[in-house]
């Protein structure tokens, strides 16, 4: 068994909202069930640049010269393609100090960058970036559909925390997860959830896509292999109404729970389409333990009238027992598109 400890940032996207068909009386499998996410990126992202130390006392930065940015994802040098930081590393071996022509993707663009390696005072040949290949994170299984395997979860998209935009992917996978700590929310300061990968050699599942709306892809378990399923009809948005209702959240061990919270509004119209409810949590129990909505809860399902309506997004930063829901149509709809 592996494990290793993530944790999972927000990501606010605005969105203008859709108006999806849903099949009447539609049943989904909802559990409420804490996943570890790996996603792999379509390059390797630049998360900062960086001076380098050279083996002749000069400080330089070959990236920031040649004109790379924060959040840029590197796809190709001389024409290679570069899946991983390893393929960056592997190449600039190669070129050494000669200059290389890379390709980047920014804002949705590909822009050509030229340039010069130097060689760092650790030996190696370098550009003068942070790079990673992979996010990790934690967050909670919000439904899936056994007769086809797919699935929804978070209800916002996973962006990256230097640039705040969402993470081009090339797949992914969801794992088990156990929660193993919890920070609790205060007024100002959101708590959050630690939690550990279990059996992260063996996923249950496989990611396609990152969306404002959450991750999308494929349950690759039967109905009984997965924790705490239970089948339930699907709600409309103008099923739900301001009231009583209920959220199914993994917040401690492997064990998911029934918590009681109120729908208090429903905007007309926000511009994201990840805060179509508000809700506040009213469970004493869940209230004492994490002071409301913590990060790791998002994706956890929204129940009323036993209809599956929505899903945990955001948390209010100066009020912890309130936060945002996503309306269930919407993702239903992201993940149909």
């Amino acid at each position: 068994m592996q494990f290793k400890k993530v944790l999972l940032p927000f990501c606010l996207i605005a969105l203008t909202l859709t108006t999806p068909v849903l099949a009447e009386n539609k049943e989904v499998i909802i559990t409420g069930q804490g996943i570890g996410i790996t996603l792999n990126s379509e390059g390797a992202m630049v998360t900062e640049t960086a001076k380098i130390e050279t083996n002749d006392n000069r400080t330089v930065s070959p990236a920031e010269t040649g004109g790379m940015r924060k959040g840029d994802v590197i796809t190709e040098i001389n024409g290679e393609k570069i899946k991983s930081v390893s393929d960056l590393h592997r190449v600039l071996s190669k070129t050494k100090e000669k200059a290389v022509m890379a390709r980047v993707k920014r804002n949705g663009n590909e822009i050509p960058l030229k340039l010069k390696p130097v060689l760092a005072s650790d030996g190696e040949y370098r550009l003068g970036v942070w790079a990673k290949d992979a996010t990790t994170g934690i967050g909670t299984l919000t439904y899936y559909e056994p007769q086809s395997g797919s699935f929804g979860a978070l209800g916002h998209g996973i962006c990256d925390s230097a640039s705040g935009k969402l993470v081009e992917i090339e797949g992914g996978e969801i794992s088990r997860a156990t929660m193993v700590a919890l920070n609790k929310g205060e007024k100002g300061r959101p708590g959050e959830l630690q939690g550990i990968f279990s059996d992260a050699d063996k996923p249950i599942g496989t990611i396609e896509k990152n969306t404002c709306c959450g991750i999308f892809g494929k349950i690759e378990l039967p109905q009984e292999e997965i924790q705490n399923s239970q089948s339930i009809k699907v709600g409309t948005k103008a099923d739900v109404r301001v009231g009583k209702a209920y959220i199914l959240a993994n917040i401690e061990g492997e064990k998911t729970e029934k918590f009681e919270v109120e729908i208090i509004d429903i905007p007309a119209f926000t511009g994201d389409i990840t805060k179509g409810m508000v809700i506040k949590i009213t469970d004493k129990r869940l209230l004492e333990k994490t002071g409301g909505i913590v990060r790791g809860m998002s994706g956890s399902p929204i129940v009323q009238s036993g209809r599956l309506v929505g899903a945990v997004t955001h948390v209010f930063v100066n009020d912890p027992t309130q936060g945002y829901g996503i309306f269930i149509e919407n993702m239903l709809a992201e993940a149909e598109n």
